[in-house]
């Protein structure tokens, strides 16, 4: 559960704050001064038994409280929540670079994924719809929509290794959540398979939080798959060349957070068989959002409804 701001930049407004309480003393002081000289207060408190001018904390509580809803309402607070979705709409996204070619994992990085994604595919209930998406230098979308899952085992099986440089995280990301725009109802899954470096976007470090904020706005949930180990030559060319295809998980990890996905990184057969166990799981539940700007103003309203009661009777003048 997270609270995010559609309008941030009216959260400034906050520091006012401090000035309506220096006006409140402020006007207050210079009532207690005009009062001083037209009243004798001793004898009131004599009389009374009470103050007759006091600091009108509570008055003041009230109208801070309404000055922070008003603000936080015109911000467009949005709180962000988990729940169960009955079905799952699946976008499956292979890295097939040149990178992943590496034989650190036998017989290699991509036939590894390939692997695992169709075990992954078996693993899902059966009303699961799944697309299926390469990516190199460009997301290439191999098969959408897909609920045979014989179907969606063949787009995989068919993706090659790209005999190019360049892995597009950030535009996968991007392209695989269009994919999911069309069902809100149901939970949307990325499941992102790579090695993990990410070498598109100006800022690439920028990319990445922009594509993870992307997927967030859009209820995506990413569960980042990292494949390889810290070290692996490059399949296709010749050991001579000594050129290495070193396994990154800076981004995978980024993005799980970001997306309140999981991050595993597949070494080993117990981490491929943890991964399959857990993602399904988790893969019902999806991100939904209510909208807290009515509410807040609803409240402002309550309490200045309550400060004009108090107003008129406990913290009435009397001239």
């Amino acid at each position: 559960m997270q609270i995010s701001f559609t309008e941030p930049v009216y959260l400034w407004l906050l520091l006012a704050i401090p000035f309506l309480v220096f006006s409140h003393y402020l006007s207050l002081k210079h009532a207690r001064f005009r009062g001083m000289r037209f009243a004798n207060f001793e004898t009131l408190r004599r009389v009374s038994g009470s103050h007759q001018l006091t600091k009108n904390s509570f008055q003041l509580l009230i109208r801070v409280v309404i000055f922070i809803a008003i603000i936080l309402s015109v911000s467009s607070p949005v709180f962000w929540y988990t729940a169960e979705a009955s079905e799952s709409d699946v976008v499956i996204a292979i890295d097939n670079s040149a990178s992943m070619s590496a034989e650190d994992l036998p017989p290699s990085r991509l036939e590894v994924a390939k692997s695992f994604s169709n075990s992954l595919v078996d693993a899902f209930a059966f009303e699961t719809t799944f697309s299926v998406i390469s990516f190199s230098g460009v997301p290439l979308v191999r098969s959408v929509y897909e609920t045979n899952k014989f179907a969606t085992k063949d787009a995989i099986n068919e993706i090659k290794v790209a005999k190019a440089s360049g892995t597009d995280i950030p535009g996968t990301i991007i392209s695989a959540t269009n994919l999911l725009l069309n069902n809100p109802e149901k939970a949307k899954i990325i499941i992102l398979i790579t090695d993990g470096g990410n070498t598109y976007g100006p800022f690439l470090s920028d990319s990445i939080k922009q594509s993870g904020a992307y997927a967030t706005q859009n209820q995506v949930r990413i569960h980042s798959i990292g494949i390889g180990t810290d070290e692996g030559l490059v399949g296709y060319l010749p050991e001579y060349y000594n050129v290495s295809a070193v396994y990154q998980d800076d981004a995978l990890t980024e993005l799980a957070n970001i997306t309140d996905g999981s991050y595993f990184h597949l070494e080993t057969l117990e981490d491929v068989q943890e991964a399959i166990a857990t993602i399904p799981q988790e893969s019902t539940q999806t991100l939904l959002k209510r909208e807290l700007s009515f509410y807040l103003m609803l409240f402002a309203l309550f309490m200045l409804f309550i400060e004009w009661g108090l107003l008129n009777t406990r913290f009435r003048r009397v001239v």
